[in-house]
């Protein structure tokens, strides 16, 4: 379960890393976007950035609890960490949370 968790902690390293400066400075640093596409796209893009939290931790984790432990932040900013199936995009574009807010882990 800890070489799982690091490897999850890694990517929203690199999330947070690049989100920071490119999107919520709104400050351009070209030098993040390797690392973040790097960690967004290995393994056949499991870690991608937008599609729903839960998707991206169920792939990650075969444990429940470290999906929920993973998963918190999300219920703490008052959104899903769930998929909406019937939803566009899985309900990101309402209220679930997308796979970034991962970054939140990665503040604490």
């Amino acid at each position: 379960g800890f070489q799982k968790w690091q490897e999850y902690l890694n990517t929203c390293s690199a999330f947070l890393d690049c989100g920071l400066p490119n999107f919520i400075e709104e400050r351009l640093d070209l030098a993040s976007l390797p690392a973040f596409l790097f960690e967004a796209l290995r393994e056949g893009g499991k870690r991608w950035p937008l599609q729903p939290h839960s998707n991206m931790l169920s792939s990650l984790f075969t444990s429940p609890k470290l999906a929920a432990l993973a998963s918190f932040q999300d219920l703490y900013v008052g959104l899903e960490p769930f998929e909406h199936p019937r939803q566009l995009g899985g309900g990101v574009l309402r209220k679930t949370a997308p796979a970034v807010f991962g970054l939140l882990d990665a503040l604490e």
